[in-house]
């Protein structure tokens, strides 16, 4: 399937997406706390087209490095959390997938909420991150928006394609794909 590369984000922070691998599946540090009945491992996809992943979180919760706790109400189980991503093709058979900061929330029955965009507002100031890398950002998550959530001009009930038909194959493929990629807890720079 490839190799697995764990990339920290400059600041030192490892943030959930941050694991990069050719391998869809994952499993969650043990300061998360699984939804009832799950295990510590998710199935994630990846859309090259406009570099996102996305994935039903194993997770209803974690503690950050400070000690406070965040919690997601019960009807989050079923909602789907999408990260826009950069993908490099590093080798043949390699791909390296770098959180780039904006998120959403896709819980059926709900308006999708975004999240984060003044992560990638600060990253840019912090020079974490070009201004050609910010833009190329904000383009392909319009791109993602107008394919995937909401392609008509008013809003819909539901997502036009999401979760995109496309990944019914492999949605419906029972178990693991290969052997679950882990990342690191918070502070853990460098594994």
């Amino acid at each position: 399937m490839g190799t697995t590369h764990l990339i920290p984000q400059p600041s030192g922070h490892f943030r959930d997406a941050d694991s990069a691998t050719s391998s869809p599946t994952r499993s969650a540090p043990p300061s998360y706390t699984t939804w009832p009945g799950r295990d510590r491992v998710e199935r994630k996809f990846l859309l090259l087209d406009v570099g996102v992943s996305f994935g039903l979180p194993c997770w209803s919760g974690f503690r950050r490095p400070d000690g406070t706790v965040f919690e997601l109400p019960a009807e989050a189980e079923g909602a789907w959390y999408v990260d826009l991503v950069s993908v490099e093709h590093a080798d043949p058979g390699t791909i390296v997938v770098r959180d780039l900061f904006i998120d959403m929330m896709l819980t059926p029955g709900r308006q999708p909420r975004t999240l984060d965009l003044d992560e990638i507002a600060d990253a840019h100031d912090a020079g974490w991150i070009s201004t050609e890398q910010l833009l190329d950002a904000l383009r392909r998550w319009q791109w993602f928006l107008d394919r995937y959530v909401h392609a008509a001009r008013f809003p819909q009930a539901e997502p036009t394609d999401f979760p995109p038909a496309a990944i019914a194959p492999l949605a419906s493929i029972p178990g693991r794909f290969g052997p679950p990629v882990s990342w690191p807890e918070p502070g853990d720079e460098g594994t």
